[in-house]
């Protein structure tokens, strides 16, 4: 391709996406799907797919104050949830799996199930590989199984998909 097509070409793109991007910003996108956890404000959590999505809540060993607040996901099998490692290995020390519970919730935001977790396994488990967050992910096994009617084994996109779930839960929640 001679130097003369090569800038042509760039043009013709370039007026391409300077015309398609005012439309594709008009065009109407579908919601997002959405949960607030322990809230009881949007009754979500069983109709949307987010029904193995819990709450871990990790307590000093005197139980007044949260250590850690995180949401998991039971996947895989009904006592295994997957989480951000970064939870469980905070900056200077790391949290002890024990002190924690998996909690998963009905759809006014009350309680359904809770279980302890035993173990926790994550690449962040080797100091030298903490701050990378291409692995920060934890594996959480509990004490017990959660009752959950599905579990997603894994997930994968079409090529160019892009799918975004939002998951939070109040700070001031009444389950703390």
């Amino acid at each position: 391709m001679s130097l003369r097509c090569w800038f042509a070409y760039k043009a013709l793109a370039k007026a391409v996406a300077r015309a398609l991007l005012p439309m594709l910003l008009i065009l109407p996108a579908p919601a997002a799907q959405a949960m607030r956890l322990g809230g009881g404000e949007e009754p979500v959590a069983l109709q949307s797919g987010f029904e193995g999505v819990g709450r871990i809540e990790c307590r000093t060993s005197g139980g007044h104050a949260a250590l850690i607040d995180a949401t998991g996901w039971v996947l895989g099998a009904a006592d295994t949830v997957v989480t951000a490692a970064h939870s469980f290995y905070p900056a200077g020390g790391t949290v002890d799996p024990r002190a924690c519970v998996f909690r998963l919730y009905n759809a006014d935001g009350t309680t359904r199930q809770a279980a302890r977790i035993r173990y926790v396994r994550s690449p962040w488990s080797e100091p030298g590989r903490r701050n990378d967050s291409a692995q920060d992910i934890a594996i959480l096994k509990l004490d017990r199984p959660m009752r959950v009617a599905s579990i997603p084994a894994a997930a994968t996109l079409a090529i160019g998909a892009r799918a975004v779930r939002l998951i939070s839960y109040p700070a001031d929640s009444e389950d703390r």
